[in-house]
């Protein structure tokens, strides 16, 4: 006797597939830590802590890109350009944050103008990987479901 479907009963219920999204949670955060780590070092005029996030950042995106469970989606691209054109929006706000706290923060305000638009930034570069994860994103077609 084959079972096809796993008979339902009352102390058991039976689990559907819930579908998975696009970025796992630690991506979302590894992604928005690095991208609050950049944004300070630019804030706050530091070459070297922006130079190595930056450099962080690049490993990361190579390393996401190169997991296995990534190849499934750029064997078939689950996005369009309005979800890329998204991203860019998000981080061209964010370069501009960290430029106008670089320029227009005194110097005495230096540390506190930094973590605050780190703050900004990860949150920002999180708020955007969620939704492009939600439903919204799906319905408004930014991404395939």
């Amino acid at each position: 006797m084959v079972v096809d479907q796993e008979p339902v009963t009352e102390l058991i219920p039976v689990v559907s597939e819930v579908p998975r999204g696009r970025f796992a949670p630690w991506e979302r955060a590894l992604a928005a830590v690095i991208a609050g780590i950049v944004v300070f070092g630019v804030s706050a005029g530091n070459v070297w802590v922006s130079s190595l996030a930056c450099l962080g950042l690049i490993v990361l995106v190579l390393a996401l890109a190169a997991l296995p469970s990534r190849r499934s989606y750029q064997a078939a691209p689950r996005g369009d350009r309005r979800s890329g054109l998204l991203v860019g929006v998000v981080w061209a706000g964010v370069i501009a944050v960290s430029l106008m706290v670089l320029f227009a923060v005194p110097e005495s305000y230096t540390l506190t103008g930094g973590v605050l638009a780190a703050f900004v930034a990860a949150s920002a570069v999180w708020g955007v990987l969620v939704y492009l994860d939600s439903s919204d994103a799906k319905c408004r077609g930014l991404v395939e479901s």
